[in-house]
């Protein structure tokens, strides 16, 4: 019998199949939800690093772990830039104007081996991290 065919078996097998399906996919949500956070417990990191910090493998317990830590050249800008947010006396294009003056720039890629000035959409994912 052919159970892909336009009938009630077909249907049922139709629904089974998608239910399936479903609670597959649902499980590994959940699996990798549950990874994730353990790693983060561990000390380790998801996703890109935002600006002011870097990317970086550590030795954890003899095994390697990614974490992030400050980035040498770009957190002291990115402390200055929240410093001087905090009095009050900048707004982000004032701020933005001044950090491009002081040399902060974004990561270097491929396509922008020196990075790029930073632009308001940078510096609001910035500020919205909570990076100092």
């Amino acid at each position: 019998m052919d159970y892909t065919e336009d009938s009630a078996i077909g249907d049922l097998v139709a629904t089974v199949l998608d239910g399936v399906n479903e609670y597959q996919s649902r499980a590994a949500g959940a699996d990798i939800s549950h990874k994730m956070g353990q790693k983060v417990k561990r000390g380790g990191s998801v996703g890109k690093a935002p600006l002011g910090y870097l990317n970086v493998r550590e030795n954890f317990e003899g095994r390697e772990v990614r974490t992030v830590a400050p980035d040498p050249e770009r957190a002291p800008l990115v402390r200055m830039a929240f410093e001087l947010y905090a009095t009050g006396s900048y707004g982000f294009h004032d701020l933005i104007a001044l950090l491009t003056n002081a040399g902060l720039r974004t990561k270097p890629t491929k396509r922008n081996p020196a990075g790029i000035p930073i632009s308001i959409n940078n510096w609001a994912s910035c500020s919205e991290t909570g990076t100092t």
